[in-house]
């Protein structure tokens, strides 16, 4: 590799010695942690997701097959609120990397995650004191209206 360094008050034609130090950084960054959600949840209540990192953080968050492609990644620099209305059933893809200060990626995680505030689950083996989630559905029908 050549180096040229130029200094001033030294002529082009006078030789001048140089040590030089650098690193060469190629190690990919840790993928980022995350908190507020677990791949494969599912939700009856909007979700607050956070996600950290020492590094830069980039994500996309989708709603289906056919905005996958679409949908572009943003810088991530406040936690991203996920909201599903009354009565309505979304499922969820975040995907997410980091990007060090050499240019080097993290490789891309993808959760998927559900929002169902459509549904009541009710179940033999539930029980009345549950949250009528689909993990903790109640006992009764009479419960559940």
């Amino acid at each position: 590799m050549n180096v040229k360094e130029f200094m001033e008050n030294v002529s082009v034609f006078e030789k001048h010695d140089s040590n030089f130090s650098f690193i060469i950084d190629k190690s990919k960054p840790n993928i980022p942690e995350v908190q507020g959600i677990v791949h494969d949840g599912f939700y009856q209540n909007n979700r607050l997701i956070e996600l950290n990192s020492k590094e830069m953080v980039y994500y996309k968050v989708s709603t289906g097959i056919n905005t996958l492609n679409s949908v572009e990644y943003k810088l991530y620099n406040q936690p991203i609120e996920i909201s599903v209305n009354e009565g309505r059933y979304k499922q969820f893809e975040l995907e997410f990397y980091s990007k060090d200060s050499a240019g080097n990626l993290s490789e891309v995680k993808i959760m998927e995650f559900t929002i169902d505030k459509a549904n009541i689950y009710v179940s033999e083996k539930g029980r009345d004191s549950n949250d009528g989630t689909r993990f903790k559905p109640f006992r009764t029908i009479e419960r559940a209206l």
